[in-house]
């Protein structure tokens, strides 16, 4: 299927506000990390388990490669309901999680209001507050540590330098920026997606000022594509003649509900054989045949604040 028209920075923003409207309202219960709203929405849970599975895996690889995390101050850029900016706090980050999404912040805060889910070793819990990723309301050097989780792939090309100078400037000297984001562009429909390569990453982050310390190749998932390429082959044959083509950002993200939602067991038999195979994937596979790469940056310990 040929790629919708890129959304511009106001129609992004847009579709954020309708898929806040209809994600941030997860039950906790059964989702207690609201993969429903950051992974793949409306997907079901085994589906978003394994990709948030593997997330961890990079992301705390990652970390233990460079450096402690304790007593740093640690922004979660794209906080979502708070499932990594929780984390941060039980490793003993004293953390503060930002979202353009409003619904979401109010359901991490809502989270963080309960003291034995939500809070560090310390006993502090992340503080959460409504802001965008290219206009960070944030003194200079007022973190140590950022991080960010398929966040900065939905930031437009128009904004996308405009962030990472804002990253830099709220950064510490010598402190990091942890990114996990798509290194591969999508197929299909995916207007709201901007990945880029790893070389487009680290080129975007040198010309910032920050310095590459750690890269790595993650989720290979070598089934899992031609899976839900089998499974949407069924869907457009089902549907056929009744479907309607999305225009708004609101049918944009209904259009990836109805999609995301349809996953069926061939999906399913792949997500079961992923998980192994992953594993080896990550052994004997270059970086450059993963979907995804997890970064780290530092800031010069000689940089402005």
């Amino acid at each position: 299927m040929a790629r919708a028209a890129i959304l511009s920075s106001e129609e992004v923003r847009a579709y954020w506000r309708a898929h806040s409207a209809r994600y941030a309202a997860i039950d906790s219960r059964a989702d207690p990390e609201g993969l429903t709203n950051v992974c793949k929405p409306g997907a079901p849970l085994w589906l978003n388990r394994f990709f948030a599975h593997f997330q961890r895996v990079s992301m705390a690889r990652a970390l233990a490669a460079t450096g402690p995390v304790r007593n740093l101050r640690a922004l979660d850029l794209g906080c979502g309901t708070g499932r990594w900016a929780r984390w941060l706090s039980k490793l003993g980050a004293r953390v503060v999680g930002v979202d353009i999404q409003r619904e979401a912040v109010r359901a991490a805060q809502g989270v963080a209001r309960h003291k034995d889910s939500a809070c560090g070793p310390d006993g502090s819990a992340a503080r959460y507050g409504e802001m965008s990723a290219d206009t960070l309301g944030f003194r200079d050097g007022a973190f140590d540590l950022v991080v960010s989780v398929t966040v900065l792939q939905h930031v437009p090309p128009a904004v996308r330098a405009q962030t990472v100078a804002e990253l830099f400037r709220v950064l510490s000297p010598g402190g990091r920026v942890v990114a996990h984001e798509g290194g591969r562009p999508p197929s299909g429909r995916a207007p709201a997606l901007f990945p880029l390569r790893e070389e487009g990453w680290l080129a975007l982050f040198r010309q910032a000022g920050l310095e590459a310390a750690y890269v790595a190749g993650t989720q290979y998932s070598p089934l899992l594509p031609w899976a839900q390429r089998g499974e949407a082959l069924v869907r457009r044959c089902l549907d056929r003649g009744r479907r309607k083509a999305a225009h708004s950002p609101v049918d944009l993200v209904a259009e990836t509900a109805r999609a995301n939602r349809r996953m069926g067991w061939i999906t399913r038999l792949a997500v079961i054989a992923s998980y192994p195979l992953e594993h080896f994937c990550a052994a004997v596979l270059p970086r450059r045949a993963a979907t995804f790469c997890t970064m780290v940056f530092r800031k010069p310990a000689g940089g402005a604040p």
